[in-house]
């Protein structure tokens, strides 16, 4: 029609303003839903790029890990046992030299065979510490055994070993 031909028209300003405000809002509502397309494919896109581990590739990773597994427990375990092991020998050892101070002190009460000293007997004389429970690493229980005192003739001298039983007593008084 002449109305969009012609601007100057005032009849016809209303109409042209009014198609040209109609266009202009189709256009940009157009682009608008052609970037919020554009935008949703390249996020689709992305997401679809990113690469995500298989279910195989999965399963691989955890056999690995159960075979390190199955290599490495068995060494922790026996590295801590060992360890204890060496703990429980430092404390007979720790036991049977405080009998030996004990030994030293009261020689005269020492008999020409065997004795055993108790860890309570070394502990009320001052020889261990008594406020301490003397504990077995390997089992965490309390040491209740004792240390067995043993002239050997051929030495001339007496021999202290820790043991888990208690028999006579050493001399007391």
């Amino acid at each position: 029609s002449g109305c969009i031909r012609i601007v100057t028209n005032p009849q016809c300003v209303n109409y042209y303003t009014t198609s040209r405000i109609i266009i202009q809002m189709l256009i940009e509502r157009r682009i608008n839903q052609t970037i919020g397309l554009i935008s949703l494919r390249l996020i689709i896109r992305d997401s679809m790029n990113k690469k995500a581990f298989t279910l195989i590739e999965l399963l691989a990773v955890i056999v690995i890990l159960g075979i390190l597994a199955t290599i490495a427990v068995p060494t922790i375990v026996g590295v801590i046992n060992n360890s204890k092991e060496s703990t429980l020998d430092e404390q007979k050892n720790v036991i049977e030299n405080a009998a030996s101070n004990w030994g030293t002190d009261n020689f005269r009460k020492l008999p020409s065979t065997s004795c055993y000293l108790s860890i309570d007997f070394l502990r009320k004389e001052g020889y261990l510490e008594s406020d301490k429970d003397v504990i077995d690493p390997t089992t965490d229980e309390e040491m209740k055994g004792c240390v067995k005192v043993e002239y050997e003739s051929e030495n001339n001298q007496y021999k202290y070993t820790y043991t888990d039983t208690c028999g006579t007593q050493c001399g007391i008084d």
